[in-house]
């Protein structure tokens, strides 16, 4: 009776809007109307629709909702009915679903529509109990496909190992969090793809647990401020590039890390890696500034390694003047000194970049550091429109040592 009485009473403007004082901020979410304020104090959005039968004018309000909350939702086609409302529903805040063992087409009925709704967060909790032979039976009923949430900003989805394909194309232009758990993604090399930062320019924190089909997960981003990898079965090559990583990798099962970025053990922390064996580091620059960023970056990276089993290492040297084809190394310190040891190696794979310049030096001082490989690749990269060798006067054919 009461509720019946609230609801036709009108409402009363700026009732709930804050009074702290002159200069406060705003409360907008105070300042709507006291009936979707009343609807917003209900559990869920079943509970908000029910209200409709109390009074004629409350028979449309619960769409003005910010928030839709479904829990135990058993009919994904329902779901799609409430976010199809009619007369041009406002963009919503929050969806948060939460369902026990729901099928893919149950969940690909209403989520479309959802990313064409969704300014704010999606929350989706599939309550699967995920022990092992039921992750099998979870993988076979087939992929939910993803569509591209322009506007959501964050998106949490556990699918209780449930199938997911991402979208082929579209921009998530808005999004900062995004977190997929107990899910078995479809297609090849997608997700390194979908994260980068030409599809999700603003993208902050990604976590990913306890997935299958991630083999290979290769980021682009400039934005990554925190990911997070856990149980991610078959991943076989990591490879993060932003300018300043913040991260803590904990892969049991990478074989792979490519490592092609500036390394600082105070903001990346590398636990868990038993299984890996190959280690491919960024470039060293032969000729540079003692303890530059560059060479700082590899050198406290191979110091994280006692043993590995392949270790793929590039050495750069400056380029060669285009207009004279004569170095600049005279007055550039060599820097090759400064590696004093390496992880013990049994293959070795060396790049050379070497621009014309003579890379005999350096070539001999990794092999007398590396005295336990038995196998070594020499890979040479030339470039076209520079001599064979420097002219006169060029430091890179010092020292001498490795001639004898």
């Amino acid at each position: 009776a009461a509720a019946a009485a609230a609801a036709e009473s009108p409402p009363r403007a700026g009732s709930y809007i804050s009074s702290t004082g002159a200069g406060a901020l705003e409360d907008r979410l105070s300042a709507l109307p006291d009936d979707v304020l009343i609807l917003l104090r209900l559990d869920t959005t079943a509970e908000a629709t029910r209200t409709s039968v109390l009074s004629h004018r409350w028979r449309g309000v619960w769409t003005l909702l910010p928030e839709l909350h479904f829990h135990l939702a058993t009919n994904g086609h329902r779901i799609r009915e409430v976010l199809l409302t009619p007369d041009a529903p406002p963009p919503l805040l929050c969806i948060s679903v939460i369902v026990a063992d729901s099928a893919p087409d149950s969940l690909g009925a209403w989520i479309p529509e959802a990313a064409r709704r969704l300014s704010g967060d999606l929350g989706y909790y599939n309550m699967f109990p995920g022990m092992e032979e039921e992750e099998e039976e979870a993988g076979e009923r087939g992929a939910v496909q993803l569509p591209c949430f322009e506007n959501a900003t964050g998106i949490n989805l556990n699918l209780g190992f449930l199938g997911l394909a991402l979208p082929f194309s579209g921009t998530f232009a808005r999004l900062i969090k995004l977190t997929l758990h107990r899910v078995r993604l479809h297609g090849p090399d997608e997700l390194g793809d979908v994260v980068s930062s030409q599809r999700c320019p603003r993208l902050q924190k990604l976590s990913v647990r306890h997935a299958f089909g991630v083999d290979k997960l290769i980021i682009h981003s400039e934005s990554l401020l925190q990911v997070d990898l856990w149980r991610l079965e078959g991943l076989r090559q990591l490879t993060v590039n932003k300018n300043q990583p913040v991260a803590n990798i904990s892969a049991p099962q990478l074989v792979l890390l490519e490592w092609r970025d500036s390394y600082d053990p105070s903001s990346v922390q590398l636990g868990s890696l038993g299984q890996l064996q190959r280690l491919k580091t960024n470039f060293f620059r032969v000729y540079c500034e003692h303890d530059s960023g560059d060479n700082r970056g590899v050198l406290k990276l191979l110091q994280q390694f006692r043993f590995i089993l392949i270790l793929n290492i590039t050495l750069l040297y400056l380029q060669v003047s285009f207009s004279s084809l004569i170095t600049r190394h005279c007055n550039v310190p060599y820097s090759m000194e400064d590696i004093t040891m390496l992880p013990h190696t049994m293959f070795l794979t060396m790049e050379i970049m070497n621009k014309g310049h003579s890379f005999g030096p350096s070539t001999f001082h990794m092999l007398r550091l590396c005295t336990d490989i038995r196998r070594l690749s020499l890979v040479l990269h030339t470039s076209r429109g520079l001599e064979s060798s420097c002219q006169s006067g060029c430091n890179c054919d010092q020292p001498t040592n490795w001639k004898t």
